[in-house]
């Protein structure tokens, strides 16, 4: 169900770390998106209009609105124990790696949200999983951390979307592509809200073509929260389901992806840290060890973006047919779920060689695997999932050290 997607794994059991031969992992970053939360106040405001719509139509239980603004993008319970139980297995996963820097020292182990509450609450989980019995405090021995925040429009890493003023002004706002491939798909929405209207005797004036994509919302959202498959979400066929997923992705698509050139830089500043945090701890000039960060759908897709992840050989498009549609890469209920994660993993590796005179020389070099939802990734142009951190450094070079406030033209008003 696009980015409203629970996180598909939740235990705490872990695979033992596959690292290549005589390395060492020096060095861990993560980048997450925060867990499943309740929905936000415009599509709770979007429930309320299919409420009113669908008041009249006969039908048990009745089609209502099940969310408060109170709620208002808070993290559920549910989120809470996706990060906790991601923590634990990292815990599992990384043990020798932590084992070597614990106890906490929040000088060598970073934590840091965006400025909400759903990604602090998220990354507290975490680090409850993380540092489960590693403590001293209470029963069961819990670790307190240090996680920081700055303020949301100086935010460059974790809050891209809400301080580039020229995103807002030119992709999320007057984006004439998207617009332009939106009108091509509309006669997909009225297909589907035409047959429903028909079938519950619904005037067609009132369940307008863009219902049909709220009342998919809504739908999503009885899965995550009540587990229901016959409510909202009894409305659509199948088919109609796969159709919307793809009506969003490809607004994503153009949002926050590859649909627009902007999209392609905007994770500058948060990879340009993490290759500057790499080489000064290789230079002896920082001490950090783990460095956590908690974030949005948005961050993530625009982290992908750049990093050239999920990119289809063709655009995403309006007229797309239902093989194009059922076969992209680009699909967010997989790339992009609540809790979504991207780890960098930085090792170095020795390796023997011997010299004319057949004496032993250790050369080291340093290697950087992706790992992406818990699985490893190539990234494209490097020749393994281990890539040579001069190769990933070369492949980026265009943009590291960009000038972030320059690029979203900050100084603009």
């Amino acid at each position: 169900m696009t980015t409203n997607t629970k996180y598909p794994i939740l235990t705490d059991k872990q695979p033992s770390l596959s690292s290549p031969g005589h390395c060492k992992l020096e060095k861990l970053f993560l980048v997450a998106r925060h867990g499943t939360r309740y929905p936000e106040e415009p599509d709770i405001n979007k429930f309320e209009v299919l409420e009113k719509i669908f008041q009249n139509v006969s039908s048990k239980p009745k089609w209502k609105n099940q969310f408060s603004l109170l709620q208002d993008s808070l993290l559920s319970t549910h989120g809470q124990k996706e990060h906790y139980l991601l923590g634990k297995r990292a815990f599992k996963k990384y043990h020798k790696f932590w084992k070597t820097i614990l106890p906490y020292d929040p000088y060598t182990i970073k934590f840091r949200s965006s400025e909400t509450p759903r990604t602090g609450m998220s990354g507290i989980s975490y680090s409850i999983g993380l540092f489960d019995e590693k403590g001293i405090l209470g029963k069961g021995d819990y670790q307190p951390v240090y996680l920081y925040t700055i303020p949301v429009l100086q935010d460059y890493e974790l809050a891209i979307h809400r301080s580039c003023p020229r995103w807002q002004l030119t992709v999320q706002k007057n984006n004439k592509e998207l617009e332009k491939q939106i009108s091509l798909f509309t006669s997909n929405l009225t297909k589907i809200s035409n047959r429903i209207s028909k079938k519950y005797n619904i005037d067609n004036q009132l369940l307008e073509p863009i219902h049909a994509n709220y009342i998919y919302l809504a739908c999503a959202y009885d899965i995550i929260f009540f587990n229901k498959h016959k409510h909202w979400c009894e409305l659509l066929q199948q088919e109609e389901i796969l159709i919307l997923e793809y009506f969003n992705d490809m607004k994503y698509y153009y949002e926050f992806a590859y649909g627009n050139d902007l999209n392609k830089r905007l994770a500058c500043k948060l990879v340009s840290e993490i290759v500057k945090s790499v080489d000064d701890y290789l230079n002896g000039d920082s001490i950090v060890k783990a460095d956590l960060k908690f974030t949005h759908s948005e961050t993530i897709m625009f982290l992908y973006t750049f990093l050239g992840l999920y990119e289809d050989s063709k655009p995403l498009t309006g007229d797309a047919n239902f093989d194009e549609i059922s076969n992209r890469k680009f699909k967010t209920s997989e790339i992009c779920p609540f809790s979504a994660n991207i780890y960098f993993e930085i090792y170095t590796c020795t390796s023997d060689k011997y010299t004319f005179f057949a004496k032993k020389k250790h050369e080291e070099s340093t290697v950087v695997q992706v790992v992406v939802n818990e699985k490893p990734v190539v990234i494209p142009g490097c020749d393994s999932k281990f890539c040579e951190w001069s190769k990933f450094k070369e492949l980026f070079s265009d943009n590291l050290g960009c000038d972030f406030e320059n690029i979203c033209n900050i100084d603009m008003n």
